[in-house]
């Protein structure tokens, strides 16, 4: 019977071979490893070795390429490292501070690729994080220096046009509340090329004041100094149509 049982594994297991997808596989050497290391103070909240790969011909005179993308401020340093006696040296590298260089990385037999994705670049009041690549050449110096999908600083500008309802349904109370509110967001634009213009709404609507009385004298007491209340029906569809 427990021959019977080992013909049947056999049989299974010859089987599943033979139907497997074919698969590589890597081993640790545990009894010997090689440390590859920088100074304490280098490697302390450096995130040494977040990427690491083999430069060079595989047989002989290669490198392997260390990165930490947290050194110096997260500027971070790329790192050519020794396989026979587990130095490092930090490669002359220049990127803007704060880029943490080191978070991808990719080799062959002669070339590197070392990227990071925190490059800040200011438009106006907008800051956009770009990605910024350090290729590598056969000497590890930098052979070019890319940015992709680089966000370009355009001009544009903010028209905004406030609608309020000047309508019966607004007590006096109130209208003069909302006068005073909107008076508060006028005094909020401030950017070089933004403008706002106010309209009010009843039956009919009326413009208190356009773009171009704004950038004149952008004062919002003198802006809003002569509102009437209309105080007659409510009108809202023509009065979207109207500032639009």
């Amino acid at each position: 019977m427990d021959k019977q049982l080992e013909h049947i594994q056999f049989w299974c297991l010859l089987g599943f071979l033979q139907f497997a997808p074919l698969t590589v596989g890597f081993s640790f050497d545990i009894r010997y490893p090689r440390t590859l290391s920088v100074s304490d103070s280098e490697a302390a909240g450096s995130h040494f070795g977040y990427r690491v790969c083999q430069f060079g011909p595989a047989q002989g005179g290669s490198s392997v390429l260390v990165t930490a993308p947290f050194q110096d401020n997260r500027t971070g340093v790329v790192y050519r490292c020794s396989y026979d006696s587990g130095t490092c040296k930090a490669l002359p590298v220049q990127v803007e501070p704060g880029v943490s260089l080191g978070l991808s990385l990719a080799c062959n037999a002669d070339r590197a690729m070392v990227c990071g994705p925190r490059q800040l670049h200011g438009c106006d009041t907008l800051n956009y994080l770009q990605g910024l690549c350090v290729e590598l050449g056969p000497q590890l110096t930098v052979s070019q220096t890319l940015k992709p999908a680089f966000q370009e600083c355009r001009e544009f500008g903010l028209d905004a046009v406030i609608l309020f309802d000047g309508s019966q349904s607004i007590i006096t109370r109130d209208f003069v509340t909302m006068i005073d509110f909107i008076k508060n967001i006028i005094r909020m634009f401030t950017a070089p090329r933004a403008q706002v213009a106010v309209a009010q709404y009843s039956t009919d609507t009326s413009a208190v004041f356009h773009f171009e009385d704004f950038v004149s004298d952008p004062n919002p007491d003198n802006l809003m100094r002569s509102v009437d209340h209309f105080q007659e029906a409510t009108y809202t569809p023509s009065a979207i149509r109207y500032v639009l």
